[in-house]
């Protein structure tokens, strides 16, 4: 079974996303393509079995060029969604202070992008 993610090679969470979905499973072969748009247009003309893509991210939240490719794809070739896979995600934070006291991050990026946006 052919399985498309966003690429490049097997350092994505599209990879992580379709090894963790798929396990178990016998003869999946994971393809990776440059785009989430050009994953579900292989999906939609049969080019591979399933597609794996992101409809969001940790940086900014919903991630269109999925939604408009799946909108798109969905009416021309009429294709589905299956599954839904979490994929937990840590980061850590560094500096080369030594007294920095440690304190909650309480916003992101896409939080910090709409404020300056509104502000501007």
């Amino acid at each position: 079974m052919k399985v498309g993610y966003l690429g490049p090679g097997k350092v994505t969470f599209g990879y992580i996303a379709a090894e963790k979905f798929f396990a178990g499973k016998e003869n999946i072969e994971l393809i990776p393509f440059p785009t989430h748009t050009d994953v579900c247009q292989a999906a939609g003309e049969e080019e591979i079995d399933f597609g794996v893509v992101a409809v969001e991210n940790v940086i900014d939240g919903i991630v269109t060029e999925t939604i408009y490719a799946a909108d798109r794809f969905s009416r021309q070739f009429n294709l589905r969604i299956y599954g839904e896979v979490e994929i937990p995600l840590s980061s850590c934070f560094c500096s080369a202070k030594t007294t920095m006291e440690a304190r909650p991050l309480r916003s992101s990026l896409t939080r910090l992008r709409l404020t300056n946006a509104q502000e501007g």
